[in-house]
């Protein structure tokens, strides 16, 4: 992305364009699919063993047992909690035994009320397991080599920590600002500009975020890698007409906003460095000779890399709301 806008940056304008209709068509597609929902939401179960959300890939059927012609046998998941397969003296674990193995839908659509249970913030420790509250459950202490089998917070979370990671969401709407030398007529534009887009991404946020909590299963919503639902794209299921849209949408809108960062960012760093502001970065306010900041490209293309190959927003994100 760094070499497109090193070419120049009228190739990313005339990109611009496709990447925004990709965008709001995914967006369009969102909000189709919650639609739908209301009269027939899609097949997305998740298994849960009591109130505790299993990992679907270590096991095929959500059930303790299976039918094989006229003879039930234990199936995958007996097997993963058991360390005997006859049934007539199984050595299981404990909060297996006592809790039933139960499937729920992970997206029971927007009448389904499930709004009211995710109305409220439930933030988890590290290690602890993903629970759905109102289901049966009796508690008794797990054995350790059990809990790989449940879907549980690789972090801590909390509010902070979830508002540096929504922070760089944000940081669109000052696109037209950094790039306040190519327009035409800042003064007006800028102004203009800026409220349209608080407007359009608070609408889009606030929107999404009722659409999701009203419904999605709040179990669903947090579990982060999708271990409880096969890795599929919970979004994507929930589109119409095909989680290809969001696929799709979500690749153009990083590659859109990745040339958007690069190409305001450098422009900020210039005017900082023309200006002579912090004069060890002098050298950055030169560049082509149509104005265009060459080394404060690559100086932003580095920083870049480094956030990627860091592989990690959990830790990156709180570095950008710092």
């Amino acid at each position: 992305m760094a070499v497109v806008v090193f070419v120049g940056v009228k190739y990313v304008n005339k990109l611009a364009s496709l990447f925004l209709a990709c965008v709001i068509i995914s967006i369009v597609s969102i909000y189709a699919g919650a639609i739908k929902s209301v009269f027939q939401p899609p097949n997305f179960s998740i298994c849960m063993l009591g109130n505790r959300t299993l990992v679907r890939d270590q096991f095929d059927v959500c059930s303790k047992t299976v039918l094989e012609g006229n003879v039930t046998v234990p199936s995958q998941l007996w097997r993963n909690f058991c360390s005997s397969g006859n049934m007539s003296s199984p050595q299981c674990d404990d909060y297996f035994n006592q809790n039933n193995v139960t499937e729920i839908q992970g997206i029971p659509g927007l009448a389904s009320g499930i709004i009211r249970d995710n109305m409220w913030g439930d933030y988890l420790e590290k290690g602890q397991i993903l629970e759905k509250a109102g289901l049966p459950s009796v508690d008794v202490h797990r054995a350790v080599e059990s809990v790989g089998l449940y879907v549980s917070a690789d972090i801590t979370t909390s509010f902070t920590l979830l508002v540096g990671i929504f922070f760089p969401s944000a940081t669109g709407i000052m696109a037209g600002s950094n790039r306040s030398g190519d327009l035409k007529d800042a003064q007006k534009s800028i102004p203009i500009g800026t409220i349209l887009a608080i407007t359009t991404t608070t609408l889009v946020y606030f929107s999404s975020v009722v659409l999701f909590g009203a419904c999605i299963e709040g179990a669903v919503l947090r579990d982060k890698f999708g271990d409880a639902v096969s890795k599929n794209l919970v979004v994507g299921t929930l589109s119409w007409p095909s989680p290809w849209v969001i696929v799709i949408g979500s690749f153009f809108s990083t590659v859109g906003a990745g040339l958007q960062s690069l190409t305001g960012a450098p422009r900020l760093l210039q005017a900082i460095a023309k200006d002579n502001i912090i004069p060890f970065l002098r050298v950055f306010g030169h560049g082509k000779a149509n104005g265009e900041p060459t080394w404060a490209l690559l100086l932003t293309g580095l920083i870049a890399e480094l956030g990627i190959l860091i592989a990690s927003l959990d830790m990156v994100a709180p570095i950008l709301s710092m």
